[in-house]
């Protein structure tokens, strides 16, 4: 029996060493013929069993009999071999053997990749025109559905020659894995040629396709529109901004009075608007843009014209109206930057003999004083700045009617004394019965500024107006009475 025991251990021991030959590493990753690996790529396979301490043996090489090798190297117990900088465009054959304490298995079967090759360009597109002198170019991040990794930048060129014989912007992006890059300044209205190539320390990848793009060819003008008219001084002459803020630009206005820029005035500024101060009423004006960068000037942009407005537009009496009251109000539609206006009523159709009013602010309406009743009044605008004054409205006429308040009839001789005065006056007349008065002073704009009501008596009669509180201008006073009334003008100094 001790001898059956005996040989019954050594058989077990015999099977068992067979039983542990280590087994041959199945690869996984790469795929086998895997064609847009990245520069990193990562050798992956299936860990094997086997006795005591596994270690793998990996192989990296440029042809398929593993004469070129680029990776030999033994590695403990780790499934994966981290690659760095493999070539572009390079076919690669790989292959693992696994050793344990009972000895090495066979070699794996080969795999072979490939690492992508070219990086494929995304904007702007082929034969795109308008592009900014500081372009942005960008390029694909994938490559094959691979997120591309494992690169050190990216190279440039731009050139105007498809050949790129002497690229004059050429760059190496060095900064991370990024996709894109705005490029220094172009030169204007040129057709752009460029191209990118992948990079890392070992090299290059081939260069991707050429595209072509056209910059722009000068500036844009965009407000006001070409051939406006009645624009008004708060006028803002707009364009296009080229590139970024903080980019480079500067940007010469141009603004004439004639379409050939004989003696044109000059406005050199950074911003992609100007306000000109020196536009006059009526007046035509041409005007154009360039713009200058730290290499080259562009051409002068297309020619915009734009009319001042030549006068305010007169709003209310409307033309022909009739009016019910002895105060109308003149109205029209202000004019923004002007510093006020002057005003001219008279009843002659020329505005001969006319009254003048001047109003000092960019207000649009003006209280006229007492009128006569049934007369017709003609009357206009035009409206003033530093130097400069508008043309004259339209003239439009307005007549009074009989607004059923009639003159006093019952009062005469009526005096205001001293007129003009400054701390008081005497008002005097007759009157022919006794009754009610009622005293209103109001000032040009129509705001009432006193009011008293006094018991009269027949014969005359004499009362102190007290005028010590007024501001220096024109007033009236009115003396109303059973719906009769009578305006007196006087002046404050």
């Amino acid at each position: 029996m001790k001898k059956f025991y005996g040989i019954f251990i050594m058989l077990l021991v015999v099977q068992l060493g067979f039983a542990q030959k280590v087994t041959v590493p199945q690869l996984t990753s790469p795929e086998n013929e895997f064609e847009t690996a990245m520069p990193d790529a990562v050798l992956d396979w299936v860990a094997v069993s086997g006795v005591g301490e596994i270690t793998y043996h990996v192989q990296l090489a440029t042809d398929a009999s593993f004469t070129n090798l680029v990776v030999d190297e033994n590695q403990n117990e780790i499934s994966a071999y981290y690659n760095s900088n493999l070539l572009f465009g390079q076919e690669y054959f790989w292959r693992v053997k696994a050793t344990d304490n009972n000895g090495t298995s066979e070699w794996s079967d080969t795999f072979t990749f490939s690492v992508f090759t070219e990086v494929e360009l995304s904007k702007p597109n082929d034969g795109k025109d308008g592009i900014d002198i500081l372009a942005e170019l960008k390029w694909k991040n994938r490559s094959n559905g691979e997120t591309i990794v494992g690169v050190g930048g990216f190279d440039i060129d731009i050139d105007t020659v498809n050949t790129f014989d002497s690229p004059y912007h050429s760059m190496i992006n060095a900064e991370g894995v990024v996709f894109e890059q705005i490029t220094d300044y172009l030169l204007f209205g040129k057709v752009h040629y460029w191209r990118v190539r992948a990079m890392h320390a070992d090299g290059f990848s081939p260069w991707s396709e050429i595209r072509e793009f056209e910059t722009v060819p000068t500036v844009e003008l965009d407000k006001p529109s070409n051939n406006t008219t009645d624009e008004e001084f708060d006028l803002t002459l707009k364009w296009d901004k080229l590139g970024d803020e903080g980019d480079d630009f500067e940007y010469t206005l141009e603004v004439s009075t004639d379409e050939v820029f004989t003696e044109p005035v000059t406005i050199i500024t950074l911003n992609d608007e100007a306000e000109p101060d020196f536009l006059k009423f009526g007046h035509e004006y041409w005007w154009r843009v360039k713009a200058t960068t730290p290499t080259s000037t562009s051409p002068w942009s297309e020619v915009y014209k734009f009319t001042m407005i030549a006068s305010p537009e007169l709003t209310s009496p409307e033309n022909n109206q009739e009016v019910n009251t002895l105060r109308p109000k003149l109205e029209w539609e202000t004019i923004e930057g002007a510093a006020g206006y002057e005003i001219v009523l008279s009843e002659n159709a020329d505005l001969s003999d006319g009254m003048m009013y001047t109003v000092d602010n960019n207000t649009g309406s003006y209280p006229l004083p007492v009128l006569d009743r049934n007369t017709s009044y003609y009357w206009s605008v035009k409206a003033t700045r530093e130097n400069d004054d508008s043309e004259y409205a339209e003239t439009f006429m307005f007549n009074i009617i009989n607004v059923g308040v009639e003159e006093l009839t019952n009062i005469s001789e009526v005096s205001l004394f001293p007129n003009p005065a400054t701390t008081s006056m005497a008002l005097s007349f007759i009157a022919k019965q006794s009754g009610n008065l009622d005293i209103v002073i109001s000032d040009i704009l129509g705001k009432t500024v006193s009011n008293q009501s006094v018991d009269v008596k027949t014969g005359l009669f004499n009362e102190n107006i007290n005028i010590e509180d007024l501001n220096q201008g024109i007033y009236f006073l009115e003396l109303n009475q059973n719906n009769e009334s009578k305006v007196i003008r006087f002046l404050v100094k």
